[in-house]
């Protein structure tokens, strides 16, 4: 699968997981907390509180979707990165846009976590609540089993509905620590993943700005070469005019020469075997 194929895959899962959803869980735990202020979860609790632990449910399978597809990103920078050949351009475009859509991941990523955290707080609200209320009326139990003690009676109906009560009081302190170890777990996956991102961000700038340097050195060479082959042309060109000055002067000398030698001959002069400088001059007397 090519890049950015990935990165549409990643943008299409990340749409499932838009920010209607959060709001709305939010909306039904603001729901909840208000209910659990004015009726004891323990005794009495509304359809929505009741729903609470199938929201936390679906709130930390999203999560881990959102956490997912963070280091499915996360891994396809890195893969962009080691398959940059040396003389490549990274793909500035597609970049941002992975990074854009990790920045979108991470915020929605924060908004659950909030959302988790009221979920968790007004379920130990109840579960401590429930052990209260458990606890009084294992007092109670006791007071009433040594009144009957005493009297040879047995309530064994009331110790009936105390034992149902610590059973589920149990149940609900077990579940609750649970969900909170496994929040706990996601929450410092998020971390390590946020640091990963971080670094590897780093490294991507670092080697933006080792590219960008290579780029300039190259530019400089390349203007410095081009210079030093100008200036070599026009040497080049300024030697071939001289020659050909040159050449034309000396042309220009033989030609006068030789209409001096045809006139000396034609008045009867000869010009010896003397040098070029001082030729031997000898006149041919008239007949």
């Amino acid at each position: 699968m090519g890049e950015e194929a990935l990165n549409e895959e990643i943008l299409v899962d990340e749409s499932e997981v838009n920010q209607s959803e959060v709001e709305a869980d939010a909306n039904v735990v603001s729901k909840d907390k208000t209910a659990q202020e004015s009726v004891d979860i323990g005794v009495k609790s509304s359809t929505e509180s009741d729903n609470l632990p199938s929201r936390q449910k679906n709130i930390l399978e999203r999560l881990s979707s959102i956490r997912s597809n963070k280091q499915r990103i996360i891994d396809a920078l890195r893969k962009m990165k080691e398959n940059l050949k040396d003389g490549d351009e990274i793909d500035k475009d597609l970049m941002k846009k992975m990074i854009e859509s990790y920045d979108g991941l991470s915020k929605q990523e924060e908004e659950y976590m909030l959302v988790a955290s009221q979920i968790v707080a007004i379920r130990e609200t109840a579960a401590d609540d429930v052990k209260n209320d458990v606890g009084s009326a294992g007092d109670e139990s006791v007071e009433v089993n040594n009144v009957g003690d005493r009297f040879g009676t047995n309530e064994k109906t009331e110790t009936s509905g105390n034992s149902v009560k610590t059973v589920a009081a149990s149940g609900n302190l077990k579940e609750l620590v649970h969900d909170i170890e496994e929040f706990t777990q996601l929450r410092n996956e998020a971390v390590v993943a946020s640091v990963m991102n971080e670094k590897l961000l780093e490294t991507l700038q670092l080697h933006k700005s080792k590219r960008a340097a290579l780029d300039e050195i190259h530019k400089k060479e390349a203007a410095s070469q081009r210079g030093a082959a100008s200036e070599a042309l026009k040497q080049v060109e300024l030697a071939r005019d001289k020659v050909a000055e040159e050449q034309e002067q000396i042309q220009r000398k033989l030609r006068t020469l030789e209409r001096l030698r045809q006139e000396a001959l034609r008045r009867g002069i000869k010009i010896g075997p003397g040098s070029a400088s001082e030729p031997d001059i000898i006149i041919d007397p008239k007949p």
